[in-house]
């Protein structure tokens, strides 16, 4: 299967088909062309070259036969381009505008509706080919933000509260109505709906989600921000036959249910909440975690939840990432994270400029009807928003003027989440390459009383198959600092897309270093 992190690259390697790609921009302007019509545009050709990179195409499935015209003589054979055809076209030369224009007009020739996701795809091989450091593009580094929204909530509210025990239930039982949820916590509907309003950006609930204090100061502007973030928490789903509302946690949520765990009680509380969610959101969030969640837990044992803590308490993550590469920790690794989020977060703007641009002229022209741009028009609305995040104006704005048969709330929300996952997932794996994370797990006062449990677990996974004399010298022989990096990069060799994931960031910090160094050598005094 390709996902994200496993694309393919462009369909040549070092002779440029020009021929060949001239023949793939023709096709996305038109519905169908025969050989002898592409032809006859350009002359310069001859038929014969044409008729080959015609069927060349074809044997790569980036075209595909359209019909044929009964004249004299053989019979005149169209052929249309793919999806395949048009991802081939998005070299490392094209420009956002190009882009644009590429896929209005694919859409427009299209026979039947683009299917539904079929944008997103162009759009993220785009960005793959275009961008100069495409690890997390599009994504948020925002964990701070998050663990703050958390502990607001948890100190406003107290244990016992609906809201706490919604998204408990939720954890367990993704996809409820509020009839389920009403029936499952015994109580009135009208107390859920009211506790969702707060928590969700339900249809219906409180339109105002940023309320405007009488003087703008930095710290309301946050304060609204975290209040934005609380709404997050829960999303929702409609099936459009009869329009009901289905509720689970977003990746906000899930982060809220594990801070809400983690601060009820013993550590071995986090292992069932974490084996919980990735049983019930395994394909649903952070696919690079709870997709691979069995494969976490073979390796790491109890580790693969108590890494969480990196994720989950701002003194534990200030502490892994103060520690320099030189040094075993990831301070390095972490800041190039944060400046190559930032970097393509400019990207992103002027990538929506352009497109903007094209859909604004190609509207002022009636070329194209308003229905056959609607997912265009939602993906740019989502790179909008992305863009410009932490604007909480802005944002504001948007979502209470939003035209839901785009971009609605709930796709806001889903889009914002899928933007904090890299973070969260790059400081999962990178925080397993910190040489001293086990040795802090030992130390940390939240995992005492499971010390014992952990370094006995630790001991026992690195001597398999032997027989020490005693337990003490056992621990002796044991290596610590270099046991989670030995476990992550087992699970890089079992699981191709971690792999994938984790050496595209690797080799997108060295270049981002190396450009860092070339600008500082190039500095004159």
């Amino acid at each position: 299967m390709i996902t994200p992190y496993l694309l393919d690259g462009s369909f040549y390697n070092k002779k440029k088909p020009i021929l060949q790609l001239k023949v793939l921009s023709e096709l996305v302007s038109h519905d169908k062309l025969s050989k002898s019509q592409f032809q006859k545009f350009f002359n310069q050709h001859h038929y014969k070259e044409v008729s080959e990179s015609f069927d060349n195409l074809r044997k790569k499935k980036f075209i595909e036969e359209a019909g044929t015209k009964i004249g004299r003589g053989e019979p005149e054979k169209f052929y249309r381009i793919t999806e395949e055809g048009l991802e081939a076209l998005f070299d490392r030369n094209i420009t956002p505008e190009k882009f644009w224009f590429l896929i209005t007009f694919y859409c427009w020739n299209s026979v039947s509706s683009v299917r539904s996701g079929l944008i997103d795809k162009f759009y993220r091989s785009f960005v793959k080919k275009y961008t100069k450091y495409s690890s997390g593009f599009g994504s948020i580094a925002n964990i701070d933000q998050i663990n703050d929204m958390c502990i607001n909530w948890l100190n406003n509210n107290s244990h016992t509260d609906i809201g706490s025990k919604i998204i408990e239930t939720l954890a367990s039982y993704p996809l409820l109505t509020i009839d389920d949820l009403s029936s499952k916590l015994k109580c009135s509907k009208t107390l859920v709906k009211k506790e969702l309003d707060n928590i969700s950006m339900s249809e219906g609930g409180d339109g105002y989600l940023f309320p405007l204090d009488e003087y703008d100061t930095e710290f309301s502007t946050y304060g609204r921000y975290l209040g934005m973030l609380q709404h997050c928490m829960v999303i929702y789903r409609t099936k459009a036959s009869n329009k009901t509302f289905f509720y689970e946690l977003s990746l906000v949520g899930i982060i809220m249910y594990l801070t809400l765990v983690r601060h009820r009680g013993p550590p071995e509380k986090l292992i069932s909440a974490c084996n919980r969610i990735g049983y019930s959101y395994r394909n649903r969030v952070l696919p690079l975690i709870f997709g691979k969640w069995s494969t976490l837990r073979k390796n790491l044992g109890p580790i693969a939840a108590y890494n969480f803590e990196i994720l989950l308490n701002k003194e534990a993550r200030n502490k892994s990432i103060s520690l320099s590469v030189v040094m075993g920790g990831i301070n390095e690794f972490y800041a190039s994270m944060k400046s190559i989020t930032s970097y393509n977060i400019e990207q992103m703007k002027r990538i929506y400029n352009e497109g903007e641009e094209v859909i604004f002229n190609i509207m002022k022209e009636n070329i194209i009807k308003p229905e056959k741009t609607m997912d265009i028009e939602k993906k740019l609305q989502e790179v909008s928003l992305l863009s410009s995040y932490n604007d909480i104006a802005r944002l504001q704005r948007d979502l209470e003027t939003m035209n839901k048969q785009y971009f609605g709330r709930d796709n806001f929300v889903e889009a914002l989440c899928n933007a904090f996952s890299e973070e969260i997932a790059f400081l999962y794996y990178f925080n397993l390459f910190d040489d001293s994370s086990f040795s802090r797990f030992l130390a940390n006062p939240y995992f005492f009383s499971s010390s014992k449990y952990l370094l006995h677990y630790q001991v026992k996974e690195s001597h398999k198959g032997k027989r020490p004399r005693s337990y003490r010298s056992l621990i002796k022989q044991t290596s610590i600092d270099t046991f989670t990096r030995r476990k992550l990069i087992q699970i890089m060799k079992e699981t191709d897309e971690i792999h994938a994931w984790f050496s595209t960031w690797v080799d997108d910090i060295y270049k981002f270093q190396n450009d860092v160094s070339d600008t500082i050598l190039r500095l004159e005094f």
